[in-house]
């Protein structure tokens, strides 16, 4: 597992929005996805990430956020120890709280 900043986060997501083998995830609760999200970001609930974790097969690079780092941080090492093969897990430091600090848009469902 990786951490990464939100500043090289925002450049990841700018960089490979449309890249099949990169996944943006957010792992906060759907009700807070709904509230406010970062576009391009899709919401697998950390409750429902072993259920989930098919989606995130064959990525070489899947990047984790969810409110404050803490969540994500938390996915991202269950997920490297679970996972077989080379795809590299990052967990987003500051979550969407470092995103909205840094005055980056987001949206609402």
């Amino acid at each position: 597992m990786q951490t990464i900043s939100m500043s090289e986060f925002h450049a990841a997501l700018q960089q490979a929005p449309h890249d099949p083998s990169v996944a943006f995830i957010d792992v906060r609760t759907p009700d807070e996805y709904r509230e406010e999200h970062i576009e391009g970001v899709t919401n697998i609930p950390l409750d429902q990430l072993l259920t989930r974790r098919a989606e995130l097969a064959n990525k070489k690079t899947v990047y984790i956020h969810c409110r404050s780092g803490v969540r994500s941080r938390h996915a991202a090492t269950l997920l490297a120890s679970l996972h077989e093969g080379a795809t590299v897990f990052c967990n987003v430091e500051g979550g969407i709280a470092a995103w909205a600090a840094a005055g980056l848009p987001t949206v609402s469902a």
